[in-house]
């Protein structure tokens, strides 16, 4: 089912508090955390060696809180693309838990994110991983504080949708260092780094339409998102 036909809905499987994950795996990091980083790079080193650690945590929180697997969805007939409030596994680490309601119930999509600032800035980085549809594999991302705070603006979205449904969709297209990435919210415009990208612009004024493309389609949709 095309996704525009979900109803988008956010919900707190932690009824009382969204810390209340029971029995967390207390396993040490490969990598220890900071509190800030010097580069992205160094992030990015940190999350991709402790990813391991970080979903054996999860599974954890997963196995001690079955309540994650039963959203609070009305029974009405409509369909729904739900996802949970961040759950806070520390150390900067947070994930999201999403699942198309009630098509694929008790299929979970598991969403870790990153948390992170940069020596000298105030800024709340966010580090995750999209796959846009043209490129079919997973690549790591670094989310601006400003670009996130403008998506969760979104009347229809926030930022757990975002990652959940927004970070599975969409055309990527890089010119050298320079690329964008138009996905079914809108554009998010950065850079190229050795092994992530990085989005710091967003805008609305297009978007990546629903349904099936054309090559044709798809070679005029990417003159446009350049000419933004």
């Amino acid at each position: 089912m095309p996704k525009d036909n979900f109803i988008r809905l956010q919900f707190d499987g932690f009824t009382s508090s969204q810390n209340n994950n029971k029995t967390m795996k207390s396993d040490k990091y490969q990598v220890t955390p900071k509190a800030e980083y010097s580069s992205m790079d160094e992030v990015v080193y940190e999350y991709m060696n402790n990813f391991d650690t970080l979903m054996e945590k999860v599974e954890d929180v997963v196995k001690n809180n079955p309540q994650i697997f039963h959203p609070q969805c009305p029974n009405d007939g409509n369909s729904y693309a739900a996802v949970t409030v961040p759950i806070k596994m520390g150390d900067g680490y947070s994930v999201y838990f999403g699942t198309f309601w009630p098509e694929k119930e008790g299929a979970i999509a598991v969403i870790p994110i990153k948390r992170f600032r940069l020596k000298g800035s105030k800024s709340q980085n966010k580090l995750g991983i999209i796959v846009p549809e043209n490129c079919g594999d997973e690549s790591l991302a670094v989310f601006t504080e400003d670009f996130l705070q403008k998506v969760d603006g979104l009347p229809d979205c926030n930022e757990g949708l975002f990652f959940f449904l927004s970070c599975h969709s969409g055309l990527l297209s890089a010119h050298g260092k320079d690329v964008r990435w138009l996905f079914d919210e809108g554009m998010a415009i950065g850079q190229v780094f050795d092994g992530f990208y990085y989005f710091d612009e967003f805008t609305d004024t297009i978007k990546f339409p629903m349904g099936n493309l054309t090559t044709k389609e798809i070679k005029n949709l990417e003159m446009k998102m350049w000419k933004l």
